[in-house]
């Protein structure tokens, strides 16, 4: 059997669960692996069962279930160096590895592999899209409770409404704005927005970022909702409800990707900026109907 390794945040462990549904559709039965979460949780750790009603065979659940309540036992310096040394070298002995050879690149090869373990992104639709509908039905989104979460879902479904994403936080650091830093400043929203007004009717924008202070003083849109109250671990929310929007201005985020991805809405427009990142070739990441609208170069 195959393992699939989840890692990051859940824009990435989406794309590694859409793939290791490929992989056990083309014949190559495959499990998922997040032992790392026991020793590096970014963002919430361990998302998907969090976000989605996804059925784990009963082993991961209960790791699912020790890393959401347990972590008193294995969230320190000693515990984690131990772990941290422990898990790759269980890894490495009880499975071949089989590393993505070019990040956001399709390589059928890895449809040939048998007992591996995979560690990549597969940030790539390529590897999923024919098994699309079966994905769809993985993520069912567990639907956040509260009464803004719900005041929110009546609102979008009553208007034109039209989702945007803006991811400052992280991308902001010194580790990933070198090749995550490709939004600057408001231009390609600005531009998104212009563009979006002349093909939908009377359009309302609800706004959900990381920096809504940031996204509040520099958009300056009057018809507009800015969504913050879905944080931690409910983070989760803000990508059910930028799903219910009709249609979507994305950033180069795989939080807003799969939400404009998992839109039902039949004649959805989404935007997304035309480089993903700064240092390498994305073109496969991106849906042949959306549109990629250029980012102005930075000021």
């Amino acid at each position: 059997m195959n393992k699939v390794n989840i890692y990051g945040g859940l824009g990435n462990q989406m794309f590694q669960y859409a793939f290791s549904i490929a992989l056990n559709k083309r014949g190559k039965k495959s499990q998922l692996s997040f032992l790392e979460y026991l020793y590096y949780a970014p963002h919430n750790g361990f998302d998907l069962p969090r976000a989605f009603v996804i059925s784990l065979p009963l082993h991961l659940r209960g790791l699912s279930f020790f890393l959401n309540y347990f972590g008193i036992f294995y969230k320190n310096k000693a515990v984690g160096f131990f772990l941290r040394k422990f898990i790759p070298w269980y890894q490495k002995k009880n499975h071949k590895l089989f590393d993505e050879k070019t990040e956001f690149q399709f390589d059928a090869k890895v449809f040939e592999q048998q007992n591996v373990f995979f560690r990549g992104t597969w940030q790539s639709e390529l590897y999923f899209k024919q098994f699309a509908e079966d994905i769809k039905q993985q993520f069912v989104f567990k639907i956040p409770g509260g009464k803004e979460n719900q005041n929110l879902i009546k609102q979008i479904a009553d208007c034109n409404a039209v989702s945007i994403h803006i991811r400052r936080g992280d991308y902001l650091s010194k580790t990933w704005y070198a090749s995550h830093g490709v939004i600057e400043n408001t231009s390609y929203y600005n531009d998104a927005i212009e563009l979006m007004e002349s093909k939908v009717y009377n359009p309302r924008y609800f706004i959900f970022s990381d920096d809504i202070t940031w996204a509040h003083e520099n958009l300056k849109i009057s018809n507009a909702i800015y969504v913050n109250h879905n944080t931690g671990k409910k983070s989760f929310g803000d990508m059910y409800l930028m799903s219910l929007c009709k249609h979507n201005i994305i950033a180069n985020s795989t939080f807003s990707w799969w939400a404009a991805w998992l839109n039902k809405f039949e004649n959805k427009i989404v935007i997304a900026p035309g480089e993903w990142l700064n240092t390498k070739d994305c073109n496969e990441l991106y849906p042949k109907d959306w549109i990629r609208l250029q980012v102005q170069e930075k000021q």
